[in-house]
């Protein structure tokens, strides 16, 4: 049975409502190219349903995707629950329509709808990367403040993160410059500079897209022997003027980002004092030593911590194959890997002649990267 959301619903709140609830809110499971669920897919809907199997779940909410209804029904067919269908333009009338419901319920949507419907209910949203799937946001309301968290509910065995795969000693000196591609069209360039000293690492990105009013200037120190972040600090203009600071005392930063955000992250000026999980190492400076990273067919993980929207990222990175590319910098046989969690996920070519990265994709976005001279 499917129900079309109107804003009628909301006059059908019962009369009497549960002082807690938590809802929870999961981008459909891996799909086919017909836009059906792949056998890993349905696997994970059913992980789904078991996971909530014991949650009371209340309500079941999809759009009129299959994609979405197929990764919805194992958990509504367990709970013998109706799934009701919502419209993509709906958000803000489904957003308040659960606020004032105060029902527990499953949500399924896809990667931009899920983390502007968490905000939209009050939750803290995070980007959800193209290539994962299983990360459940769950909001939970008690005495009507909204709490998160980000469960997977299929977690692989053993998964964890680790140390990079790196010998310090292997990094050096060096300068990259990048032209960016955009849609196929050259659209402005990138400077990566890392300096090695005894006891330091500094990195530096210098970003400039006009069209896309980015120019932007980043810099970070780490550890020279463990890479352990020791700050970031982030200028220039992202849309609007921003300005990043954060220095990092073990696992804790403290600091603060100014800056535009999507538009289900919290806006202007944010506070920064958290502690970070285990290994965990910061954005730009994982971008600038990839090259170096000991590479096999089976993933490495580690966290990345990003200070501009004060989140952490769980990577896997993987060589899937290798790759004859043609870059402004000349012809390069190379090894392909896959970063992967960062939302967006990067393709990175990396030369096997120690040219480096000679060309990086970011398929989610349309974006390349192509390695050119050095003046």
């Amino acid at each position: 049975m499917r129900i079309l959301i109107s804003l009628c619903m909301l006059l059908s709140v019962s009369a009497i409502a549960a002082p807690d609830y938590t809802l929870y809110f999961s981008r459909h499971a891996e799909q086919t190219s017909s836009g059906d669920l792949s056998a890993t897919g349905m696997q994970r809907a059913k992980n789904l349903a078991a996971f909530l199997k014991d949650k009371n779940i209340q309500a079941v909410y999809c759009t009129y995707l299959k994609n979405t209804e197929q990764t919805a029904k194992p958990t509504a067919n367990q709970q013998d629950l109706p799934i009701i269908v919502y419209e993509n333009s709906e958000l803000p009338d489904l957003a308040a329509m659960l606020n004032e419901k105060e029902q527990n319920a499953l949500i399924i949507g896809n990667m931009q709808t899920i983390p502007l419907l968490v905000h939209l209910t009050g939750g803290d949203a995070q980007s959800i990367d193209a290539n994962r799937f299983g990360d459940v946001f769950t909001v939970e309301f008690a005495q009507e403040t909204p709490h998160t968290r980000l469960v997977d509910i299929a977690p692989q065995k053993n998964v964890v993160a680790q140390p990079l795969p790196l010998d310090p000693s292997s990094l050096k000196t060096e300068r990259q410059r990048y032209a960016i591609y955009i849609d196929g069209k050259e659209a402005g360039y990138e400077i990566r500079e890392m300096i090695k000293t005894p006891q330091r690492l500094e990195v530096t990105h210098l970003t400039l897209l006009p069209q896309n009013d980015i120019n932007r200037i980043v810099k970070v120190r780490a550890d020279a022997d463990s890479l352990k972040p020791l700050s970031v600090r982030m200028s220039g203009t992202v849309n609007k003027a921003m300005d990043v600071k954060v220095t990092f005392a073990d696992n804790h930063v403290v600091g603060y980002s100014d800056m535009s955000r999507r538009a289900y992250k919290e806006q202007g000026h944010i506070s920064i004092d958290r502690w970070l999980p285990a290994h965990s190492y910061a954005r730009e400076m994982i971008l600038n030593i990839l090259p170096n990273l000991q590479y096999t067919s089976k993933p490495s993980y580690f966290n990345w911590f990003n200070p501009q929207d004060n989140e952490v990222k769980f990577i896997s990175v993987t060589k899937t194959g290798e790759a004859q590319v043609s870059v402004p910098a000349g012809n390069f046989l190379t090894d392909v890997v896959d970063v992967e969690g960062g939302a967006p996920s990067l393709r990175y070519f990396i030369a096997k002649d120690g040219e480096g990265v000679v060309k990086i994709e970011i398929p989610a976005w349309n974006w390349i990267y192509e390695k050119i001279p050095t003046v």
